[in-house]
């Protein structure tokens, strides 16, 4: 703050020591008008008057009958070009005070501050590694989740409240790439339901586009959970009640359609996550670590099944 101040006390000064100049130049500029006039004007009446007892009016050139001088509180050219010189050097020294106090703070900021663009720059140079990492991860067609996003984007021709506005083809590329993503005997060629989903989808198109906006919020438990709600928020802002709300649809209409539904009952059984791998593993040490390594394998199984029936 304190450099800032300066600046802008400099940038005053500077201000006030050019308008002295201007005014001290515009004292000289008159002054010059000034005697250019008296000059043209005694010339003048000098010709006037040849020939008369007064030959040289006195008074015009400043000296009256008497020899003193009338004008002696006025300026003369001399002092007020050395009051110009005066103005523009007092104006030279606060434009370099200027310039020093603008040079202060700019040290002052880069070597403390950065800029927008270098904070810019730098959070992403920060987080470039990370982008890289998901782009080879998920983005990327050989990435070791490829596969996995590739699922999850089409599984979305399952949701009724996403697919109402998707057009056949959309639909179409959907269905083959969840077939080929989640890798259930049921969704291989051999089994022909990528033939039979083809047929059945004018019927579920026309279940999409005939189903109410109301239709979600009749559901059950929807009431109870709209009137939670705060901040403007819907059931679609909570991917939970979301899930929920699309199962329910599918309850409702699952006997209409075979394939979809069947399709959408493997979907839904599609672990999203390895925790339930990891209970399993965790389940596994717990037994080893209390009997021992020496278990048989037969008695590890059974002793995990009871486990894991019981704690999951």
């Amino acid at each position: 703050k304190p450099l800032r101040d300066a600046v802008t006390k400099a940038a005053n000064d500077l201000e006030n020591a050019k308008r002295a100049v201007d005014s001290a130049k515009s004292a000289v500029d008159e002054f010059a008008r000034a005697s250019t006039s008296q000059v043209s004007t005694s010339t003048n009446r000098a010709s006037n008057r040849r020939g008369t007892n007064n030959p040289m009016n006195y008074a015009v050139f400043g000296n009256g009958p008497s020899g003193r001088s009338t004008q002696s509180n006025v300026p003369s050219d001399a002092s007020l070009n050395a009051a110009l010189k005066k103005a523009e050097d007092k104006a030279a020294e606060k434009e370099e005070g200027h310039s020093k106090a603008v040079a202060d703070l700019n040290t002052f900021l880069s070597d403390n501050y950065v800029t927008y663009d270098d904070f810019v720059n730098l959070g992403h140079e920060v987080i470039r590694p990370v982008i890289d990492q998901y782009k080879k991860l998920f983005v990327s067609s050989d990435g070791d989740y490829a596969t996995f996003v590739k699922a999850c984007m089409s599984a979305r021709v399952l949701n009724p409240d996403i697919a109402k506005d998707m057009s056949v083809v959309e639909m179409e590329v959907c269905l083959k790439d969840m077939l080929e993503s989640f890798g259930y005997d049921e969704f291989r060629d051999a089994s022909g339901l990528f033939d039979d989903l083809k047929k059945e989808m004018p019927y579920y198109r026309a279940l999409l586009h005939s189903t109410e906006e109301s239709f979600w919020s009749r559901v059950d438990g929807a009431k109870e959970y709209d009137d939670k709600l705060e901040d403007g928020r819907t059931w679609r802002d909570d991917r939970i009640e979301t899930s929920r709300r699309v199962w329910e649809w599918w309850r409702t209409h699952f006997r209409k359609l075979p394939y979809f539904s069947t399709a959408a009952r493997l979907v839904a059984l599609a672990p999203i996550s390895s925790a339930a791998v990891e209970r399993i593993f965790s389940q596994v040490k717990f037994i080893i670590e209390t009997i021992g390594e020496s278990v048989l394998q037969e008695s590890l199984e059974v002793r995990l099944m009871e486990r894991t029936n019981v704690y999951s």
